[in-house]
């Protein structure tokens, strides 16, 4: 480590450069970069949502869909048809299905006509049920929808809704706010570095160091293809909360070795294998959280894991071979804009903590159990990204109640059917009597069996095209607009879908999809791959510590403290009746146990060098935890403001919520570590783990008589 140390402090302008021309490449990496805003995308592959996606999109060149109402008091069936023509002739349209598809039932049975209407003719408002071949987070996708939108701007007053729009509007949404939040954490932090650092210049070392490891993060993002937009807006500020305590310990470090009266660059020699221990404990256990995102089947824990953890190493990476030379460089303006740091009297909170030590570690055996239990009883959502529209708005409320809909693609041909096609209308009668279906919408539903036949269903496909492709027809089922997606209820009704499918159909290839479809698919998934990542990313961290501290005791006691302060913050939202997305637990999961991680390691390495030096257990814990106190604070600091400045100016559900947990999970990380850790701590000397499992390991040998 010592000829690291050297190498770094002796060719500092070349690792400038080195780091220059990697921020480069990495900007011209940003404009390579794919971000994917559609969360069902990320089902694994065996899933009916998943497959139906897959069958949809390769034989009826369905990949996304747009819901539109216009404003029947405006147009004619005549306008209408002509809007609709050239909507069809779109570059990425498969279908538009509407009211006067279905033009010819009109005269053949009015009752089926009449029924048409319901759906696509509400209190004279057409609604356009518009397919497109373009999954509805990719570019071109929003590309189609500018070109519907051309063809109707000035033409008609309309709404818009479905898988395509609510993507897209999601990331133009994300895309239009991350500068404004991004611009807004780093002044708030800024003035938090600016408060704490010794000198004016020291917090702009600390922001340009990270600020190109977040440059080298996402600008390398496109190795992997695309990321999920949730992970493309919260990893840079996550990255700078979680990361800047690195760049912290080694300034410290360093300030620590020129007290001591060496010259700048051999303080810094000194400072970096002394920072590399810490700062390595801390970044290779928080990138082991991360990694446990990789046991899940939903895939976008790959995504978050991937790009968090890289962004970890990254951070790790600059503090340790950028940041030295920018000190150095800079070491005669940051002596000459020297300053007194902020100081905050935490020697009577030290104090506190140990002489209460009784009493506080008490209260945390006890809460230890109701906290773990509060935490399982957290009710999880799943799609709900841009919050409540305005259904005071007639067209609004009638794309609303149109876009939860479920897609069924059944077989054509039925063999052994007693007459041609019953199987269908049996599986039309049977959707409809499900208590919350508002309508079933195919072919099926609009014919009368007895008007149907081969020559009926040939002379109809050339209107229908999307309803019609080869052996397979599809159903669009939709579900009562007052039944909230996320519900039980609306799981209930999905279930009910697939149980009608199945006892239609049997074992035939049928394929069902759709938002509801994934939300109770994302309901049965994610509760086993949270037991998954849980176990994991603790036994990996707990080993991680066992080799850092050489010892057993002190990763048992930071584990337990790093899981209580995550059980109380999701206990918060059980006590208030607050239910958060699971993309939020994962995030919360990992980042708190990252973050709290490193106050807890930086503190008992203190303790534990205290020790070495000849204090007791009590003074040792006391000094540990004045000492430690103002860099836990500062650290905690930066990432609640930092996550809050998000909080405050998103306007999309899940990120708005991540950041908000991670913000509050920073405040209680900081509290445990500051209040409880030392207590912890002082009382340990009696849980004496190490020589009762090294006795179990090596017994002791029996005396030969």
């Amino acid at each position: 480590m010592d000829k690291l140390s050297r190498f770094i402090v002796k060719n500092g302008a070349y690792i400038l450069v080195a780091f220059l021309v990697l921020t480069g490449v990495c900007i011209w990496g940003l404009t390579r970069q794919t971000v994917n805003s559609d969360l069902l995308s990320y089902l694994p592959d065996g899933t009916y949502t998943k497959d139906g996606q897959i069958f949809l999109t390769k034989e009826f060149g369905i990949a996304s869909n747009a819901v539109i109402a216009l404003d029947g008091n405006e147009l004619t069936d005549r306008r209408v048809g002509q809007l609709v023509s050239e909507i069809e002739q779109v570059d990425g349209v498969s279908s538009v299905t509407w009211i006067g598809n279905l033009s010819l039932l009109a005269a053949v049975d009015a009752d089926a006509y009449a029924r048409a209407e319901e759906m696509l003719k509400r209190d004279g408002n057409y609604l356009l049920m518009v397919m497109m071949d373009t999954p509805p987070s990719d570019l071109r996708a929003g590309e189609i929808l500018d070109d519907i939108r051309a063809v109707l701007d000035g033409a008609a007053t309309y709404a818009m809704s479905g898988t395509a729009p609510i993507t897209q509007d999601t990331m133009d949404a994300a895309f239009a706010e991350l500068p404004k939040y991004l611009v807004a954490a780093v002044v708030l932090v800024l003035v938090i570095l600016l408060l704490t650092a010794s000198s004016y210049i020291e917090p702009f070392i600390f922001m340009a160091t990270l600020g190109v490891s977040i440059l080298l993060n996402m600008g390398s993002n496109f190795l992997f293809g695309e990321i999920s937009i949730v992970t493309f807006c919260a990893s840079g500020v996550l990255q700078l909360g979680l990361a800047m305590d690195y760049a912290i310990f080694l300034n410290h470090s360093y300030a620590d070795m020129l007290r001591q009266g060496y010259e700048p660059h051999e303080a810094m020699t000194k400072a970096i294998p002394k920072t590399f221990a810490t700062v390595c404990a801390s970044a290779m256990t928080t990138v082991c959280g991360f990694m446990a995102l990789f046991l899940m089947r939903f895939t976008i824990g790959r995504d978050m894991g991937a790009v968090l953890a890289k962004g970890i190493i990254l951070a790790f990476l600059t503090v340790i071979f950028l940041q030295p030379c920018l000190i150095l460089m800079s070491k005669k303006v940051i002596a000459r804009t020297a300053k007194k740091p902020l100081e905050i009297p935490f020697r009577p909170l030290a104090k506190g903590a140990v002489k209460n030590r009784r009493i506080i570690v008490t209260g945390f055996l006890l809460l230890l159990v109701p906290a773990f239990v509060g935490q399982l009883f957290i009710k999880y959502t799943y799609l709900d990204f841009l919050g409540e529209s305005d259904q005071n708005d007639p067209l609004t409320a009638y794309v609303s109640e149109m876009s939860n809909q479920t897609f069924i693609a059944v077989p054509l041909n039925v063999e052994g059917e007693e007459k041609e096609f019953d199987t269908q209308y049996q599986l039309v009668e049977k959707l409809s009597e499900i208590e919350g279906v508002t309508s079933v919408s195919g072919i099926f539903s609009f014919v009368p069996e007895e008007l149907m036949s081969r020559a009926t269903l040939q002379m109809l496909s050339q209107y229908a095209e999307g309803m019609l492709s080869g052996d397979y027809t599809i159903y669009t089922v939709a579900i009562d607009a007052a039944i909230p997606i996320e519900s039980e209820e609306s799981m209930g009704v999905v279930r009910s879908i697939n149980a009608v499918v199945e006892d239609t159909f049997g074992e035939r290839d049928c394929y069902i999809t759709g938002m509801a479809q994934g939300v109770r698919e994302f309901s049965v998934i994610t509760p086993e791959d949270f037991i998954k990542i849980s176990l994991l990313s603790v036994a990996l961290i707990f080993v991680i510590l066992v080799l850092n501290f050489r010892s057993i005791k002190y990763p048992v006691l930071l584990v337990l403290l790093i899981e209580f302060g995550i059980w109380i913050n999701l206990s918060v939202n059980v006590i208030f009746g607050q239910s958060i997305n699971f993309i939020s637990y994962l995030a919360i999961s990992a980042i708190q146990m990252g973050a709290t991680v490193d106050y807890a390691i930086l503190l008992s390495n203190n303790y534990r060098q205290k020790r070495r030096s000849g204090m007791d257990n009590y003074e040792a814990a006391y000094e540990a935890s004045a000492s430690t106190s103002m860099s836990v604070l500062t650290s905690a600091s930066i990432m609640t403001v930092a996550c809050l400045s998000i909080a405050l100016i998103s306007t999309n559900a899940v990120i708005k919520e991540i950041t908000t947990l991670i913000a509050r999970g920073a405040v209680i990380s900081c509290l445990l570590v500051l209040c409880v850790l030392p207590s912890l701590l002082a009382v340990s000397e009696r849980l004496d783990l190490d020589s009762k499992i090294a006795h179990l390991l090596v017994p002791k040998r029996k005396k030969n008589k």
